[in-house]
């Protein structure tokens, strides 16, 4: 009779190619299978979080046009200009609100009704006045009874732009003042009123975790040209978006400082999400910058038969040719003579210029003709002729931008405290600047931490500043510190200082530590013993521990809807992956302070669905919701979101039954007393490590044995089965009937274990998800 016991499971589920190493630690610490658990950071194991259902995430949208539309003007203005797709045309009533009502801006007939989305009212204005509680979006089926759409649209000189959601289907919609509030003459200015109608097909998604304090933390869950915003879990308010298309998604990358979210992709703009004030108040717009740097991009040059003076050596110049020379397209280009360099910033007449010294001049003599050169063909680093950007953060007071489409290796830097100007200026301290890399990898990711690390496709840098020292033109310099390379869409993580990312190829997680010794960051992979779990992600998040006895979790969303779960603890050498699956495809992850989000793709009612989910440890089931009963009951209701699939139902606190949800509800067979809590099934699967593995010794290799028994340390557990054999925690004074399930903490001998094979292992499982947690397991083996 052997004895073997495991106190420890914080090094996961080992790669299976990893069976012959001998690496004492892991072994002692990991298992052939962790599917739907979580390693504990004091050694064992638990059941993952069950997965709560919060809403339905949006299909494609696209915009209703042309076709059966037909726009209506009641009050004057043109329609037409309400659809166009062009939000600097307006429709302008011409009749005075005064006390009318209804006074109906614009009405739209789509000819038939239509599954809608949403609707939006932009860049809508008063031409004086104000009205916060009488305007509406409504919907009607018939044109004669009318429904709100959302709250009130609050409506002044400043123009709002507003999306309600529908998810309705409708033939009519309007934009209309219900009230008698007396306007007087006002009138009122739109600058689209848009209907969207929704598609077939799923969208891809995207979120971002946004912490405005510690106390309002956001998820924002972007589809095809939306952006959803939850807080705690619960719905606040869609954000326009139309330029972020779902087949961008994927590339986005972003970075928020106070009240603002900037979202960026080479083949957009910027586009600048603003939080004003109220969780169900944002506003989106596209960022103005100011003084974009300039980038020869079509190098010319010209040497003009004329004199050039300039007015000083140094700093802001006047530049005057003895003929006409200039025109207004010559601000930003280049003069160069005399020894000087200097960029123009301002353009006076043919003859004058006002240009900033790169290189000062040697003296203020004219400049002899052809002895000066005009260099032309500078463009704006970004724009919709040469692509936009990839990356930005927000580092000690300026934006820095991280790559452009044309211009893949330059860091942009904004000046100081301004993070819409770019002026280089005369090279001060606070002046914007701009710099290239060394090498020629594309700049994939920046994260501003301690310090400014730079990702690339091949390889990793940053900018150390010494402590106190700020990032400045003559600071900015770029010390390679690794070579390994991130993956493009993929955000850099961190976790108590040590930086984590997806290595460029998505089959490893690296992590980055800064070593004083070296004054270097230094790079390990810490998924080498669970590679298998790591299928080229598509999405990656970190939850950060809140209490002392959890620890950091990595949320990787593998490719094949997998999510593989990591926790850490580096000073403790806690490194645990295991698997989270589930009936559906995981597509994207959210971490914020305590919550986790996924959007899972899963089939219901026979079609392709998308919903928001939240981890949920005190609910059983995924995809599941709580259903409150005021006294028994057998018919539960609401379940439109799982028809025609069979649920598990726990009801007060036990395991009740399997139902299938036909129009939205099941009937159970016995009454619901308090509460249910409904949704599908998943299964915990543990499996210890060959037994020559955790011998640590090879002369039983290959022989037969037979696990005769197994100790198995529970706490607060409901169930459990062991190598087939269900485990019974109930004694024989219980009552059985009508009690939640006994929860059991202590050891617990399972015996009658049957079976030879070469390996001797343990498989741990449960049949239904309720409360399970192993601290540790003994198990004894005849050879």
């Amino acid at each position: 009779m052997v004895k073997i016991r495991q106190n420890r499971f914080t090094a996961g589920w080992l790669e299976p190619k990893a069976v012959a190493l001998n690496d004492y630690e892991a072994y002692l610490a990991g298992a052939a299978e962790m599917t739907n658990v979580i390693c504990l950071p004091e050694g064992g194991f638990k059941l993952r979080y069950s997965l709560e259902y919060l809403n339905k995430v949006h299909n494609k949208v696209e915009r209703i046009a042309g076709g059966t539309l037909v726009i209506t003007t009641p009050n004057g203005g043109t329609g037409a200009n309400a659809n166009d797709d062009n939000p600097t045309t307006f429709l302008t009533t011409t009749t005075a609100i005064g006390t009318n009502n209804p006074y109906i801006v614009v009405r739209y007939d789509l000819g038939v009704p239509t599954n809608v989305a949403f609707v939006d009212v932009v860049s809508a204005t008063l031409s004086a006045g104000t009205d916060a509680t009488e305007f509406f979006i409504q919907g009607s089926v018939d044109n004669s009874t009318w429904v709100n759409i959302g709250s009130a649209i609050s409506i002044s000189t400043t123009a709002n732009t507003q999306r309600r959601r529908v998810n309705g289907t409708y033939r009519y919609f309007r934009f209309v003042r219900i009230g008698t509030t007396d306007l007087a003459a006002s009138t009122v200015s739109i600058g689209e009123f848009n209907v969207w109608r929704e598609l077939a097909e799923i969208s891809q998604d995207r979120q971002i975790r946004y912490k405005f304090n510690i106390g309002q933390r956001y998820a924002l869950l972007l589809t095809d040209r939306n952006i959803a915003v939850y807080r705690n879990g619960i719905f606040q308010a869609d954000i326009r978006a139309t330029v972020i298309t779902e087949d961008k998604l994927r590339t986005i990358n972003w970075a928020f400082g106070g009240d603002k979210i900037l979202i960026c992709h080479e083949d957009f703009d910027v586009q600048e999400i603003t939080r004003l004030g109220a969780d169900d108040n944002w506003s989106v717009n596209t960022w103005q910058p100011q003084n974009i740097p300039y980038y020869d991009f079509v190098p010319s040059k010209t040497l003009p038969a004329t004199t050039l003076t300039p007015d000083t050596v140094i700093g802001v110049v006047t530049l005057t040719a003895g003929a006409n020379t200039f025109t207004a397209a010559d601000v930003n280009q280049i003069i160069e003579g005399n020894g000087g360099r200097a960029r123009i910033t301002a353009y006076t007449s043919p003859t004058v210029v006002q240009a900033i010294t790169e290189v000062p001049f040697y003296n203020v003599n004219p400049i002899t003709a052809n002895n000066w050169n005009i260099q032309r063909g500078f463009e704006p680093m970004w724009s919709a002729t040469r692509g936009y950007i990839r990356s930005l953060a927000f580092f000690q007071g300026r934006l820095l931008i991280g790559g452009m489409r044309s211009r893949p290796r330059t860091i942009v830097g904004s000046v100081l405290g301004e993070y819409l100007d770019f002026d280089r200026g005369a090279f001060r301290d606070s002046d914007g600047f701009y710099r290239d890399l060394d090498n020629e990898e594309p700049i994939v990711n920046l994260l501003a931490h301690r310090s400014l690390n730079l990702f690339t496709s091949g390889g990793e840098s940053s900018v150390l500043l010494s402590r106190g020292a700020a990032l400045t033109p003559e600071t900015i310099s770029f010390f390679p510190q690794t070579e390994v390379g991130s993956e493009f869409g993929l955000r850099p993580v961190v976790s108590n200082g040590v930086i984590m990312f997806v290595q460029r190829g998505g089959n490893s997680i690296i992590q980055l530590v800064f070593d004083e010794n070296q004054q270097a960051f230094t790079s390990s992979n810490i998924s080498i013993l669970a590679s298998h779990l790591i299928k080229q992600p598509v999405d990656f998040d970190i939850r950060r521990s809140t209490s002392s006895d959890e620890a950091d979790m990595l949320l990787i969303v593998n490719s094949d809807g997998t999510l593989t779960n990591g926790v850490f603890i580096n000073e403790e050498n806690v490194r645990g992956f295991t698997l989270t699956t589930t009936d559906g495809l995981v597509t994207s992850v959210c971490a914020d302070e305590e919550d986790i989000y996924v959007v899972v793709q899963r089939t219901i009612n026979g079609q392709q669905v998308k919903y928001f989910e939240r981890a949920n440890y005190n609910i059983m089931g995924d995809c599941s919701v709580r259903k409150t009963v005021g006294g028994p009951t057998t018919v539960l209701t609401g379940l439109d979101h799982l028809e025609g699939r069979v649920v598990n139902v726990f009801a007060d606190g036990a395991y009740l039954e399997d139902k299938t949800v036909v129009g939205g509800q099941i009937t159970t067979e016995t009454p619901v007393n308090e509460y249910a809590d409904i949704g599908l099934n998943f299964i915990p699967i543990v499996k210890t490590l060959p037994f020559e593995a955790l011998q640590l010794v090879g002369e039983k290799m290959g022989e037969k044995k037979r696990i005769t028994s197994c100790y198995v340390w529970f706490y607060q557990t409901s169930a459990a089965v062991v190598n087939n054999v269900p485990v019974s925690f109930r004694g024989f004074n219980d009552q059985l009937l009508d009690r939640p399930l006994p929860v059991f903490t202590g050891i617990h001998r399972i015996e009658g274990l049957r079976g030879w094979d070469a390996y001797g292992q343990v498989v741990l499982t449960q049949i239904k998800p309720t409360p399970l947690i192993v601290l540790a397991m003994r198990m004894e083996a005849s050879v």
